[in-house]
């Protein structure tokens, strides 16, 4: 079997950031406890209860936030292939995940974060933004809460 390359059309380019989707870390700060927005954690189990620090020098988790792991999004075999719609619904659901409500997605440096918020958006999830900075950044500040009970 031969692949050929084609060339994309030459053109233009101009880069700008979507505030809409993005979450800093003073966001995280003045919406995380709100009723008015959730929290969607998507690391693993061991970096949610603080066994797996990751090398930050705290661990835990944003207070309030809810955890769903990010490769629950996906088949476990090797074609890492999504789960049906109904399936990735449920887990979201069961991870006390509200449809309609503001989401802010983190994990340890923003990809795990971003995948979740993808799986969200496929979902037709609106208003999600991924902290980009994640635990990188929250855990290893003085000014950031962590919680590390249920």
């Amino acid at each position: 079997m031969t692949f050929h390359a084609t060339r994309a059309p030459k053109g233009s380019f101009t880069a700008s950031p979507n505030p809409d989707i993005n979450a800093t870390v003073e966001f995280l700060k003045e919406h995380h406890a709100s009723p008015n927005c959730q929290v969607l954690d998507a690391r693993t189990d061991g970096e949610w209860d603080g066994t797996n620090d990751r090398g930050n020098k705290r661990v835990g988790r944003v207070p309030g936030a809810h955890h769903l792991e990010w490769l629950r999004f996906v088949h476990t075999d090797d074609s890492r292939k999504f789960l049906p719609a109904a399936e990735i619904q449920a887990l979201l659901d069961g991870a006390g995940i509200e449809r309609g409500k503001p989401t802010i997605t983190y994990c340890q440096g923003g990809i795990r974060a971003a995948h979740a918020a993808f799986t969200m958006e496929l979902l037709g999830y609106d208003n999600v933004r991924v902290y980009d900075g994640s635990m990188r950044e929250w855990a290893n500040r003085e000014d950031t809460p962590l919680t590390t009970t249920a």
